[in-house]
Order: structure tokens, then C-alpha cells, then sequence
């Protein structure tokens, strides 16, 4: 659980002055992240943070992420900071481009649509290839 509350290995490599931000941020994500777990959750994964420290990073978290909710923009500079191969997947999402296609398929529907082999038919020709 601690490996997936450390965000620094999502960021880019900074540069000069932009490594402490890094720091603070990943700090940030982090407590906010454990403000939203409840606490007996926390106590399985041994995660220890105070209530007077979740409320402190909710208070400080909220305006920030209703900012970003806000503007595709927003998201999608910051998304195309920390991911730069994702934004152009998430960039007509975020600008409110319509879909191409309204109609949702179900899992099955796009496997057959697009002839992909299912979960259960890659596991099952992994094991093959392992035996």
C-alpha cells in the first residue's frame, strides 16, 4: 500500500527549483489519498494518519480538485505533464469532443466487435505456452 501512495514515480524527471514541488505535491496526493481511506482500512494496511491532519488536507484538497474539475484545460495541461502518453487518449474526453459512437458495448460486444480474445482465452493460451 505504501508503494502505491508514493506518486513520485508518476512524475517526470524535474528540473533545478521544480524537485521540492515534487515533493510537496507527492506529500499532498498522499495524505489526501489516506483522507479518503475509512480507518479500519487503514489499519489493514498499517497506514497511520491523524484526523486533525484529514481535515487539514481536505480543506486544503477541495478547492484544489474543484478547480480542476472545472477546466478540461487545466486537466489536461497537468495530465499531459505527469502522463504525456495519455493526454492525447484523454485530450477528446477532456475537451467535451461528443462521442463517435453512443452506443455503450458491453465487454462481450467489444471483444466480438473488434475480434479480441477474451481475459479468460489469453490465461488460458498463457498457461498453455508455460506448460
Amino acid at each position: 500500500m505504501r508503494t502505491l501512495l508514493n506518486a513520485r514515480v508518476m512524475y517526470p524527471p524535474l528540473l533545478g527549483k521544480l524537485g521540492p514541488f515534487a515533493w510537496a505535491a507527492n506529500k499532498f496526493l498522499r495524505m489526501a489519498t489516506i483522507a479518503t481511506l475509512p480507518h479500519w482500512q487503514r489499519g489493514l494496511a498499517d497506514i497511520h494518519q491523524s484526523r486533525p491532519a484529514d481535515l487539514l488536507v481536505r480543506l486544503l484538497a477541495k478547492p484544489v480538485f474543484r478547480t480542476l474539475a472545472k477546466s478540461g484545460r487545466l486537466q489536461l495541461a497537468l495530465l499531459a505533464w505527469l502522463s504525456p502518453s495519455t493526454a492525447p487518449i484523454a485530450a477528446p474526453f477532456l475537451r467535451g469532443a461528443p462521442a463517435w459512437n453512443q452506443r455503450t458495448l458491453t465487454p462481450a460486444e467489444a471483444f466480438a466487435q473488434w475480434r479480441a480474445q477474451t481475459p479468460g482465452e489469453l490465461y488460458t493460451r498463457l498457461h498453455r505456452i508455460a506448460e
